[in-house]
């Protein structure tokens, strides 16, 4: 017996020797054909030659363009390297290779895609990319077809949520920071709105999202962050594009862009312009209902309101590659936007209960006005590489300068349908008219510097560390005929802010990221018209953990937590308190507290096509704007009893579960399809101090899907579907909706040219909230356009001398701010 298991145990030693020596290391490097270089990063695949589409396993080539895939077992393979700007090289591998352990597939001289002068390289991008911190979604031709401006391609990224009143939540969490082209967009979101409403879709290249931004970011954004990256070359030689569109919705759009890139071995340069024209008609009904001393009143608005608006983009990059060792960059952006002079009235109809629909009175406010808001960015960047194991500091200096203008006449006539006998007389008589003259003149200033070190410490391990300051100064002046309410605000905040990660392997598949951020922050409000000044500072300590675990390269799951802030805006601090109608006011709360953010998440990647992510939130402080009787407050100025006042407070506590699922496959060559399916569970609590308790849940999901096709004669058809059903927008719970778009391009002279067909439909679109705080009930219709289309040209020129790509300094994830990141456009 011992005899025979001494011999399995040999048996099976000797298997799995030979198993083990018949694993094979498949290796080689990437070069251009002509050149020579080395083509750094490239993306290298191995295939089951059964499933040329399904991935077996990948990897980038390192800076050598040099790739390796270790531990293969014999199979038949097929590998695959791409690159932007040249051709797909395949090799098929057969069994018979797999003899010394290691099979050498040599020096890839891989062909240029575009060595004729004048020809302009195509590169189809997946739709969804998601790593480690980031979900990416890049914009093809097709999907900017299918958009107005880069608002619209914002509602389609996964995660976002965007109501009738153009309010953000990222899974469900308010307090979302925006960034553009890597640099933080010191703005209140109505001007952020009015900015990506003027950027042409045919300008963007992708929106990338943090839900766990490190510790080198900014900690403000409990919901996260949101990058806008415009599009830009880095082929050598001039190229660029000329584009024009025609829209229609309830009314006719038209918009110009263009952009044009100039590389050599020294400069990546780019110029983008654009231009929208666009006028919609929104129609809106709300009830208000509000009970006092046992009596209920009714107050029901139906409007119909024309918006008009033209808007300039120009934008301008530029990096200067020093030496090999050192780059300077520069980017700007200027944004200028105005509305003419539009008229909308909108009646209010009073009436009590029982009789709601029997008006007791009714006022009408017309308003006349006009308005232009304008904003400039700039920055400066500089990059430096230390030593040959990329150690590198970095150094940015921002400026930021908005500034609008709103001029308004408008008029309020207030009626009543009883006679001085109290006889319902059925027809209004006018019993006062009361009019103003009011100009609002804004600017606000932002300017920021920062440093950043890098330091990689050998076999995955990294450190790193910087400090930041930020200044920033806004103006609010507000003149009206009627002296009372007029009121000048001016609001400084400072941040100053240190860091430090550090990333290493705990074991040879766990690696582990911590780091701390800490924030020091001095505010002042000051009310000049009264004199009266708010001070307050504070300090926060914000850590940020990530474990990541790797079953394979191809299956992977991460752990994450962050603790971050959202600081209130100017405008929600001013203590003025401004009179809308005799039934509306409005007011800030310069007592605002931050509201805080604890964030716990948990996500898997498998076969890089399939993507699931759980995440816990818990938000204190939250901020959110309430209206209440006036009566419970101490106001010495006189007022209809039935009057209320909209007014920011930290309402509570929050927490809500999401989870959410996304596939990306290419089934074919011709066939494409990403997909995401989400669940929401979310809870709101009020705080003790509010006059009324309040504790609401709510489920929800969404679902959105891409899926298209590559068709015969260079062109596309695509088709995209999105759901999202009721949620949670502070203490109102707004319905569901859907919306289906179809596109269909096709290309013209060796792909230079590309016509774009779109239309969308809003599916039963009527956008739906109600809420209930105190005494007051408000339900609110908005109907927003149902069908819209689309038509847009572009067209591609430009030479490329060398095919190929620059290759830049950068310092980590987006923020890449030297001039920027290719796009292969």
């Amino acid at each position: 017996m011992k005899k025979i298991f001494l011999a399995l145990i040999l048996c099976l030693f000797s298997l799995a020797t030979i198993a083990q020596q018949q694993r094979c290391t498949i290796k080689g490097k990437l070069v251009d054909s002509q050149t020579k270089d080395a083509l750094m990063f490239a993306n290298c695949v191995l295939h089951y030659a059964t499933d040329t589409i399904g991935i077996f396993k990948g990897e980038a080539a390192n800076q050598d363009g040099e790739f390796s895939f270790k531990n293969i077992k014999p199979r038949k393979l097929i590998f695959k390297a791409s690159f932007i700007g040249y051709e797909t090289y395949r090799k098929e591998i057969e069994v018979s290779d797999f003899k010394n352990g290691i099979i050498d597939l040599g020096t890839i001289s891989m062909k240029s895609a575009g060595e004729l002068e004048g020809q302009v390289v195509i590169a189809q991008k997946k739709r969804i990319e998601i790593d480690d911190d980031k979900i990416s979604m890049n914009v093809d031709d097709g999907m900017a077809a299918a958009s107005e401006n880069a608002f619209d391609l914002l509602k389609r990224v996964p995660g976002v949520f965007i109501d009738n009143d153009d309010n953000i939540t990222l899974n469900g969490q308010s307090g979302v920071a925006f960034w553009y082209n890597g640099r933080e967009m010191k703005m209140e979101w109505e001007s952020v709105v009015d900015f990506l409403k003027g950027i042409s879709p045919e300008q963007v290249d992708k929106f990338e999202v943090l839900t766990n931004p490190g510790v080198r970011y900014d900690a403000s954004g409990t919901g996260g962050i949101i990058n806008l990256k415009l599009k830009n070359s880095h082929n050598y030689g001039i190229n660029g594009n000329i584009g024009a569109n025609l829209s229609h919705r309830t009314d006719w759009g038209e918009g110009l862009n263009g952009r044009l890139n100039y590389v050599d071995d020294k400069w990546i340069a780019s110029f983008g312009y654009s231009f929208n024209h666009r006028s919609d008609v929104r129609s809106d009904s709300t009830h208000r209902y509000t009970w006092r001393n046992g009596d209920t009143t009714l107050f029901r608005n139906n409007s119909e309101n024309r918006h008009q608006n033209n808007r300039h983009n120009f934008d301008f990059s530029a990096s200067y590659s020093i030496d090999t060792t050192s780059t300077l960059g520069f980017s700007s952006n200027l944004s200028i936007s105005g509305s003419p002079w539009t008229i909308n009235e909108s009646p209010t109809y009073i009436s009590s209960y029982p009789n709601y629909f029997l008006a007791d009175s009714v006022y009408n406010s017309a308003n006349n006005s006009k308005r232009s808001r304008n904003n400039f960015m700039a920055g400066v960047s500089y990059v430096k590489k230390l030593d040959n194991n990329d150690t590198k500091i970095s150094s940015d200096l921002d400026f930021n300068h908005g500034w609008s203008d709103n001029e308004s006449k408008s008029g309020t006539q207030y009626f009543s349908y009883w006679d001085a006998s109290s006889n319902y007389t059925g027809s209004p008589d006018l019993y006062r008219f009361q009019s103003y003259y009011r100009t609002t003149e804004n600017s606000s200033d932002n300017v920021s510097w920062r440093v950043d070190y890098y330091k990689p410490l050998g076999r995955g391990k990294k450190f790193e560390a910087g400090f930041k300051t930020n200044l920033s100064i806004s103006d609010k002046d507000y003149v009206s005929s009627e002296a009372y309410e007029s009121n000048r605000f001016k609001y400084t905040e400072n941040i100053n802010s240190l860091y430090a990660s550090y990333t290493g392997k705990l074991t040879q598949k766990l690696d582990a990221r911590i780091g701390l951020r800490f924030e020091q922050t001095n505010t002042k409000g000051d009310l000049i018209t009264e004199d009266t000044t708010t001070i307050r500072h504070y300090f926060d300590i914000f850590p940020n953990i990530r474990l990541n675990y790797k079953f394979a390269m191809d299956n992977q799951l991460s752990l994450t937590y962050s603790y971050r802030i959202w600081r209130p805006w100017s405008d929600s601090q001013n203590p003025f308190v401004s009179k809308e109608s005799d039934y509306s006011y409005r007011t800030g709360n310069p007592y605002l507290e931050p509201q805080y953010s604890h964030s716990i998440g948990l996500s898997h990647s498998w076969k890089y096509m399939l993507f699931t992510n759980l995440t816990w939130s818990y938000t204190q402080n939250n901020i959110d704007w309430l209206s209440e009787s006036l009566d419970n407050f101490n106001y010495d100025f006189s007022y209809n009893p039935l009057a209320l006042i909209s007014h920011p407070v930290n309402f509570g506590t929050s927490q809500d579960v999401n989870l959410s699922v996304s596939f990306n496959k290419e089934f074919f060559e011709w066939w494409q399809v990403n997909a995401n399916v989400g669940g929401r569970w979310e809870q709101i609590l009020s705080s003790a101090n509010l006059s009324e308790e309040v504790n609401k849940d709510n489920w929800s999901y969404n679902f959105r899907i891409n899926s298209d096709f590559n068709l015969p004669g260079k062109t596309r058809l695509g088709f995209f579907y999105m759901f999202t059903s009721s949620s949670l927008m502070g203490t109102n719970k707004t319905n569901g909706w859907q919306r289906l778009d179809a596109h269909l391009s096709k290309s013209f002279f060796a792909e230079k040219l590309n016509l774009s067909l779109s239309a969308g439909w809003d599916l039963g679109r009527t956008n739906y909230s109600e809420g209930i705080y105190g005494n007051t009930l408000s339900k609110r219709w908005g109907n927003d356009h149902q069908i819209d289309f689309r038509f847009s040209l572009r067209y591609k020129f430009g030479k490329m001398y060398k095919n190929k790509q620059v290759q830049k300094i950068k310092t980590e994830n987006f923020d890449e701010r030297a001039g920027g990141e290719s796009s292969g456009e």
